[in-house]
């Protein structure tokens, strides 16, 4: 056991099957082997939010310990069999779903530190997309600025709704109400073949209902990042993400000066911090009195009629995201005189994923001064040459 800096008490626990395991919704769900892995593989990677904390996970070098010490990070790593045997004062996964709920129960841990079947299933319903669809209905009655916000998604329980919807606008995303975020999605353009139909009839029959909506051409991806604390929301800051197809890239590390900078090329200031403000409200209404934890309000900008515009709504993840990741990271381990990027990356072979991380931090070796990481390369959990997750950070001074 790695001995932890300080007094460490709260358990945080990595699993990204969440998405799935919460659409799932059975205690007894059998996540992919490929999320076992990455929560496997990745299992200190709550570490970087939260500053200090135990994680449970086989033992990790001595050498990336010290790395973290240097940052004034405080770790310690147990095995699952010693979970029994260590009193926490709470404990902080990724994502609440009954999979973990049944996991921890026979691990042994305090009942009273995990979340009831009851105020899983609330999270759940909130989890739905349709929360994401009332608020864009909600900021529209609000909205003081012009018209520059498309109409909302539309929830459809009928296959023939989605038909006559793509008739009308000819390209569109399908989304299921619950699924991993970025995943779940169908994209049809310029035909809806029998495929597509398939796929949004048996959402249908599954989820009771789906979510269509007009594809847009976006130029931007962003987030307001919130965390809910007894009945309570406070605004973490903005995240700027890039995705491939829907599915999840990366994140930039720059302070939330920088990155409204980066939008205000697009959009106002005065709309994104109407949002910000909008989504507050709204959260401490809809969400806060039923939920302790983060929440993720991704949107973005798009260009229509020669016209940048934005979409207020595009998913409400409730709980931990990359984007409160990268914003921790920034805020608290890069030096306000540099920045960079969060990158998440996959390699299916073995020794490949290491070989490509050795050579990015041959060519962009790690600078740290006074506890901030000034430049460099550094991978956010250890990667061996049997790892296929990654998620490192590279860092430049501005």
């Amino acid at each position: 056991m790695n001995k932890p800096h300080g007094d460490i008490k709260a358990l945080l626990l990595f699993n990204p099957e969440h998405d799935l395991a919460l659409a799932n919704g059975q205690a007894h769900f059998m996540p992919p082997a490929a999320a076992v892995a990455f929560a496997r593989e990745a299992a200190i990677l709550p570490i970087w939010i939260y500053g200090k904390g135990i994680v449970i996970t086989e033992p990790i070098p001595d050498s990336f310990i010290q790395f973290l010490s240097l940052l004034n990070i405080d770790i310690q790593i147990i095995d699952k069999k010693e979970i029994v045997n260590v009193l926490f004062s709470e404990i902080n996964p990724w994502g609440w779903d009954l999979l973990l709920r049944n996991n921890l129960l026979k691990s042994g841990i305090d009942e009273k530190l995990i979340l009831s079947a009851d105020k899983i299933e609330k999270i759940k319903e909130l989890s739905n997309r349709k929360l994401a669809l009332k608020a864009h209905e909600t900021i529209l009655k609000k909205w003081p600025f012009g018209e520059m916000l498309p109409e909302a998604a539309k929830f459809v329980t009928k296959t023939e709704e989605s038909f006559s919807f793509f008739d009308e606008k000819r390209n569109i995303i399908m989304k299921m109400p619950w699924s991993g975020s970025g995943k779940g999605l169908r994209f049809c353009r310029g035909e809806m073949t029998a495929h597509d139909k398939g796929w949004i009839k048996n959402v249908i029959e599954r989820q009771a209902g789906a979510i269509i909506e007009q594809r847009y051409d976006v130029k931007e991806d962003f987030a307001l990042e919130y965390i809910c604390k007894d009945n309570n929301v406070e605004f973490c800051g903005y995240s700027l993400f890039f995705t491939q197809n829907g599915a999840y890239q990366g994140n930039y590390l720059l302070s939330n000066d920088a990155i409204i900078s980066k939008l205000d090329s697009f959009i106002d200031k005065k709309d994104i911090e109407f949002c910000r403000d909008f989504y507050k409200t709204f959260l401490e209404d809809e969400v806060a009195p039923y939920y302790n934890g983060f929440v993720g309000v991704d949107m973005f900008v798009y260009e229509e009629d020669n016209r940048f515009k934005l979409h207020p709504a595009c998913e409400i993840n409730l709980r931990s995201t990359m984007g409160i990741l990268a914003r921790r990271v920034a805020d608290n381990y890069i030096d306000t005189n540099s920045s960079g990027v969060l990158l998440s990356v996959y390699s299916e072979k073995n020794g490949e994923l290491a070989a490509a991380l050795g050579a990015k931090q041959t060519a962009q070796p790690l600078e740290i001064s006074n506890g901030k990481i000034i430049s460099g390369c550094q991978p956010l959990f250890p990667v061996n040459n049997s790892s296929h997750y990654s998620i490192w950070i590279e860092v430049k001074k501005d």
